[in-house]
């Protein structure tokens, strides 16, 4: 009996270790993440863009997004803040009157080094979320 209970801890305690959430660090951010689709409500489409992340220090972090809208490809270089796993800041954006909306503060879900999904504070519909990967 005690074998059996020993070997059932161990397995337990193995299994609870392997099944640990994935711990995102900001230096996961780094890089490119395409845009795989767009909600507006109900809706999903498969918009053409993508966003970057340069990770440099916590004071001059820097990016840039890239979107089609209409027949347009506008593009913006970003600095930006990453408060947490769920706030990501865009403080400044460089001169595209097609993407203002992507300043300010805005909701990050279902966060990992693979994906993730942003809901924009400046929505330009209604239940507005973007899903990126790498």
């Amino acid at each position: 009996m005690p074998v059996i209970r020993a070997f059932l801890i161990l397995f337990f305690a193995f299994f609870l270790v392997s099944c640990q959430k994935e711990e995102f660090q900001l230096e996961d951010l780094n890089g490119t993440w395409n845009m795989e689709w767009k909600r507006c409500e109900l809706f999903h489409n498969q918009p053409e863009g993508k966003i970057e992340f340069t990770v440099n220090d916590s004071i001059n972090d820097q990016g840039r997004i890239t979107e089609r809208i209409g027949d347009t490809l506008a593009f913006a270089d970003f600095k930006f803040q990453w408060v947490n796993n769920e706030t990501l800041i865009i403080e400044s954006l460089s001169d595209s009157t097609y993407l203002l909306d992507w300043i300010g503060s805005h909701r990050i879900y279902e966060l990992s080094t693979s994906r993730f999904e942003l809901e924009r504070e400046k929505q330009s519909c209604e239940q507005e979320r973007y899903k990126f990967v790498k």
